[in-house]
C-alpha cells in the first residue's frame, strides 16, 4: 500500500508541471500588453540615453504595442530594431504575467571623446563609434590631433584605458593629443606643462616616472614653472622650464 502511494505521488508530481505550464501558457496567450517599461544599464556613470528616449525609440517602430496580445509580440524583432541605435549594445525584451513588457538594454560605454576635422564622436573600448547627442554628454578623456582612425587605434585605446583605470591618472589627465608621428602628448589638469609621452612602449614605467616626479621631485610652487615634461627617453625625465621663469 505504501509503495502504491509513493508511485501515485510520483505520477502526480510528474504530471503537475506540464499542467501548470499549459495553464500559464494559455493565460499568457490571452494576456494583453498593459504597460511598457524601460531598463537601462551601463558599466559607468555616463548615461547617453534616457528612459524617455528609449520609449520613444520603441514607440516609433512599434506604435501599437500597448494593448497587443503578448503572444503576438515579436520580441526578437523588437530587440533587433532597438539594437540598431548607436548607443545600445544589447537589448532583451521580456514580459511578466501581469502584462508588463520590459525593454532591457545595455548601453555602450564611451571611453574617449574624439575631435577631428571639425567633427566629434565617442568611441568605446571596442573601438565602436558613438555619436554625440546634444541632450547628453559623457565626462571622458578628450583626444585631438591626428585621430582620424581613432576607432581602430589600439594604442590610443590602450593608453586611454590605462588612464581611466587609475584613480590618480584619471583625475590628473584630461586630454591626449596625437601627433603626426603617431606619438602622444597629454594635457594635465594641474600645471601648465605638457607631458610628451611618445609611444605606448614602456607605458607603465613612463607613468611611474611621472608619478615620482609629481610626488617627490617638484615642490608645490614648481608645478607651473615648466612648459614640458618629456618621458620619451628610457629611464629619464627631461623637464623644460617656461621661458618667462
Amino acid at each position: 500500500m505504501k509503495k502504491f502511494i509513493r508511485i501515485l505521488q510520483l505520477v502526480c508530481f510528474v504530471l503537475y508541471f506540464p499542467v501548470v505550464m499549459a495553464f500559464i501558457s494559455s493565460e499568457k496567450s490571452n494576456q494583453m500588453c498593459t504597460e511598457i517599461k524601460p531598463k537601462i544599464s551601463s558599466d559607468g556613470d555616463n548615461s547617453l540615453i534616457s528612459d524617455k528616449a528609449l520609449m520613444n525609440l520603441v514607440a516609433k517602430s512599434f506604435p501599437k504595442l500597448k494593448g497587443e496580445l503578448l503572444s503576438d509580440i515579436n520580441r526578437h524583432e523588437m530587440e533587433i530594431q532597438v539594437e540598431k541605435h548607436a548607443v545600445i549594445e544589447r537589448c532583451e525584451v521580456y514580459s511578466t504575467p501581469g502584462g508588463v513588457v520590459y525593454v532591457s538594454v545595455k548601453q555602450r560605454n564611451p571611453l574617449l571623446r574624439v575631435f577631428t576635422g571639425g567633427s566629434s564622436f565617442y568611441i568605446d573600448e571596442k573601438g565602436y563609434r558613438i555619436p554625440v547627442y546634444q541632450s547628453r554628454s559623457a565626462h571622458v578623456l578628450v583626444a585631438s590631433g591626428h585621430v582620424e582612425d581613432a576607432a581602430s587605434d589600439s594604442a590610443l585605446i590602450a593608453l586611454t584605458k590605462f588612464v581611466n583605470d587609475s584613480k590618480f591618472w584619471n583625475s590628473q589627465i584630461e586630454q591626449i593629443h596625437v601627433t603626426a608621428k603617431n606619438e602622444y602628448v597629454m594635457v594635465p589638469r594641474v600645471g601648465n606643462h605638457l607631458i610628451i609621452f611618445g609611444g605606448i612602449e614602456d607605458m607603465e614605467d613612463k607613468f611611474d616616472r611621472l608619478k615620482a616626479l609629481y610626488k617627490h621631485g617638484w615642490e608645490p610652487q614648481e608645478w607651473n614653472c615648466y612648459k614640458s615634461v618629456n618621458l620619451k627617453f628610457k629611464g629619464q625625465i627631461v623637464c623644460t622650464k617656461s621661458e618667462n621663469i
